[in-house]
């Protein structure tokens, strides 16, 4: 717009109080330009985009207010933003004046923006049992502002050190694993989280022992000799095939054998467990039948003598009679009962003693004719009335 005249009171517009009798160009000042930036933290030194700036006479342009790291370069028509600033919101008001009307005020507003955190490094570790204190390697923490690192889980042994980025690790843990959780966190997106596992080796289990066992029918309950069970952590045992009369004892470390088996073989499979293995033992019970107690026999003139067990069927017969004798029966003073005492050979039931048995014998009976040829003498005698018997009924 083109002004001039009168000015007594500013009402050209030029920002004076002169009068003028020659046209000038006048106008309110105007500024456009960015609004807005968006920067990542750790960013370089920049520039925003450039600010058109007019009116009449041109504007002077000055920052009003925001952070000293953001400036107005009045010669590129540009805010310069030097490097350094933490993430976060800067906003900056400008203000542009000319003396005609109202100043001018803009803002703009620089956004950091922060890195999300970020870990890497070891995830597990092996390390035998009884080890010393040690440390893992360091873990790589990334991010803006860098990140805190807290421990979430894990066994107290295992510790965050933040000075050396490491996990330390006391001595003392016992076979197994053991998990570790990690956070690193800074505000800016998710938190970063790594599992690390601890593994501490342990000794393999194993079993020595009596390997075989001999009874005899009608043992009494007993238990074999005992077993030595090593590794780490410290076994569990159990037997896991065998009879159900044969039982592992964990406290004596021995197999307790009920009462009541009967003659046979009898395996038995015990199995030794731990996180570091596992191992099996064998052992063999043998049951014989048990000998019987024998008792002796002593058959005086006869035969069926011998050794015998109780119960036991004893057949004797007693020996041909002496000349002028006949057996008469059997005889002990021992109480056995025989199943016919007057019969030559004969059976008793054998007690838990010995026995003496005795075939008696007595007189033959007398006869009337004692030789072969009385006795033909009387078959002629015989012969003789009954033929004449005879003759007589038919005459």
């Amino acid at each position: 717009m083109w002004a001039w005249g009168w000015n007594d009171y500013g009402q050209l517009g030029n920002g004076t109080t002169t009068n003028s009798s020659v046209p000038m160009l006048v106008g309110k000042p105007v500024v456009t330009g960015p609004v807005a930036m968006h920067l990542s933290a750790g960013y370089a030194a920049t520039s925003t985009g450039i600010f058109t700036v007019s009116g009449y006479p041109l504007p002077a342009v000055t920052k009003e207010s925001g952070d000293s790291k953001i400036t107005w370069n009045d010669s590129t028509k540009k805010l310069d933003i030097a490097a350094g600033l933490e993430p976060g919101g800067y906003p900056v008001t400008l203000k542009a004046s000319n003396g005609n009307g109202h100043d001018v005020v803009v803002t703009f507003t620089l956004m950091v923006s922060g890195i999300a955190p970020a870990m890497i490094g070891p995830v597990s570790m092996l390390l035998p049992m009884g080890y010393a204190a040690v440390s893992t390697d360091a873990y790589i923490i990334s991010g803006y502002p860098l990140p805190e690192v807290t421990k979430e889980s894990g066994d107290p042994k295992i510790t965050w050190n933040d000075s050396t980025k490491k996990l330390d690790i006391a001595a003392g843990l016992e076979p197994g694993g053991y998990p570790v959780t990690l956070k690193a966190s800074n505000g800016n997106g998710h938190d970063a989280v790594v599992t690390f596992t601890l593994m501490v080796s342990g000794t393999a289990p194993a079993i020595t022992g009596p390997t075989a066992m001999i009874l005899t029918t009608g043992y009494a309950a007993t238990s074999t000799g005992e077993f030595t069970v090593t590794g780490s952590p410290a076994p569990t045992v159990t037997k896991t095939a065998g009879d159900a009369k044969i039982t592992w004892n964990d406290a004596t470390k021995k197999l307790d054998i009920a009462a009541g088996l009967e003659a046979g073989a009898y395996p038995v499979t015990l199995t030794a467990n731990n996180s570091a293995g596992t191992t099996t033992a064998s052992f063999t019970l043998t049951v014989n039948a048990a000998t019987p107690t024998t008792y002796t026999v002593t058959v005086n003139s006869g035969t069926g003598g011998g050794s015998f067990a109780q119960g036991a069927t004893v057949s004797v017969a007693a020996n041909a009679a002496p000349s002028g004798k006949v057996f008469d029966k059997w005889t002990t003073s021992d109480g056995v009962t025989f199943a016919n005492a007057n019969n030559v050979s004969t059976t008793f039931a054998m007690p838990a003693k010995n026995v003496i048995v005795t075939a008696a014998y007595k007189d033959a009976p007398k006869r009337i004719f004692s030789t072969r040829y009385d006795s033909n003498f009387l078959n002629w005698i015989l012969f003789f009335v009954c033929f004449g018997w005879i003759w007589m009924w038919f005459i």
